[in-house]
């Protein structure tokens, strides 16, 4: 196989490749259309605090002591 046919290979692939990605595409959105499940009733149930507004420190605290609990620590 020389360059041209690899190039070739590899443009073929790119192509199958996005072609795959907007199959899938439409079939996810065709799927949330079929559903029609409307907005959420009710409040949005979280466990503890809103950890969106902290500070990027707090969350990585948080998901390390998540992990801990997780893997066994089971401490606050």
């Amino acid at each position: 196989m020389g360059t041209f046919d690899l190039m070739l290979v590899v443009v073929a692939l790119f192509f199958g490749g996005l072609l795959l990605a907007v199959h899938y595409e439409q079939k996810r959105t065709q799927d949330r259309r079929q559903q029609n499940l409307g907005p959420p009733g009710g409040l949005e149930r979280r466990s503890g605090q809103d950890r969106r507004q902290n500070s990027l420190s707090k969350y990585l605290k948080w998901v390390f002591r998540a992990q801990l609990r997780r893997l066994g620590g089971r401490r606050k």
